[in-house]
């Protein structure tokens, strides 16, 4: 099994070695600054936040500037190193191409991905080997063994994507704004990673060098919540539910802020798409914690979220009534391990 895991490691370590050969000569960080517009996003006819006040619309995708001639024009093939095609994608997406704002996400969320890992599986992987064996228990192999199977996996995304990913521009690793892009455009994977952060712990590249993509989140990201949310989306509620929860930090939670009501709202509706079953614990903890919210609101607030709720879930949800996202969920996916 070791010396199955040293093969492992030596070719990710290959892997690396001629991957920043070749960073070297990337281009220089640049800016991506998406533009925002005046037009609004409707919010349903009742309103998530029906106190609060009035938020700067973002993009309506038919606001959006009219497709160029090349919006008709093929993609280029999939798999394309994305040094070749990242200038084509952003200025057709600047465009408002749509179909080249969510190739863009996704290729630049990839090569982020496969960056990561070559940075950090080398590490960890020598660490696993390190770890005596002598006296290692059943459950110390099964460790061992789920371990190996991860390098595995990370070894074949990484040999999948070298070649789409090599000398891949720097802004790549800058997901905020490119997200933001592709939701413009109508992508709701890219609006889910773009609420959610755009990065890992939801604390988004860039940011230091970039303060204005902050004030860029501060005013659309609940607009595309709530866009996303009208469109059918369970990991959106998830999200909104757990940011108005307020009990796992996050950059939304930050523009939210903790509320009771809104929460109840959210977990209501989550539970709406969740068929009952008794035996599943993460269904008594969904209950659980509607049962706390409504311990802290009246029966008019109660009765409030509930209906609204209620109309939600037949008006949004009429074609994918069952919430695959209340137990977990997953945004700035990148088809990797």
């Amino acid at each position: 099994m070791r010396r199955h895991l040293w093969v492992v490691v030596a070719i990710i370590a290959a892997l690396a070695a001629g991957w920043w050969l070749g960073r070297n000569a990337a281009p220089a960080r640049g800016s991506i600054v998406a533009e925002n517009a005046n037009a609004d996003i409707g919010s349903p006819s009742a309103n998530a936040r029906p106190n609060a006040p009035r938020r700067a619309a973002v993009h309506a995708q038919s606001e959006l500037p009219t497709k160029m001639a090349s919006a008709s024009k093929p993609l280029p093939p999939p798999g394309t190193p994305l040094k070749q095609t990242f200038e084509e994608l952003k200025a057709r997406a600047d465009a408002g191409d749509a179909e080249a704002a969510s190739r863009l996400f996704q290729d630049a969320q990839r090569c982020r991905r496969f960056r990561q890992l070559i940075r950090r599986t080398p590490q960890m992987a020598k660490r696993w080997l390190d770890e005596k064996s002598d006296g290692a228990t059943a459950e110390d192999l099964k460790i061992t063994d789920a371990f190996l199977g991860m390098a595995q996996s990370q070894l074949e995304f990484l040999r999948s994507n070298a070649a789409l990913c090599s000398d891949a521009p720097e802004q790549v690793d800058s997901s905020l704004p490119l997200a933001l892009l592709a939701a413009q455009l109508g992508d709701s994977a890219a609006a889910n990673c773009y609420v959610g952060g755009a990065d890992t712990f939801g604390i988004p590249s860039g940011v230091v060098d970039h303060p204005e993509w902050l004030s860029e989140y501060k005013q659309n990201a609940l607009a595309y919540a709530d866009a996303t949310v009208e469109k059918g989306d369970w990991t959106m509620v998830s999200q909104l539910a757990l940011a108005y929860e307020g009990n796992v930090p996050s950059l939304l939670g930050q523009v939210t802020g903790i509320d009771a009501a809104m929460t109840y709202r959210y977990l209501t509706l989550s539970r709406l798409g969740v068929q009952d079953n008794s035996s599943d614990k993460t269904i008594r903890y969904l209950d659980m914690r509607l049962k706390t919210m409504a311990e802290n609101l009246t029966n008019e607030q109660k009765l409030a979220a509930e209906n609204w709720a209620r109309n939600a879930y037949q008006s949004y949800f009429a074609n994918n009534r069952k919430n695959a996202a209340y137990n977990g969920f997953t945004i700035c996916q990148s088809d990797g391990p």
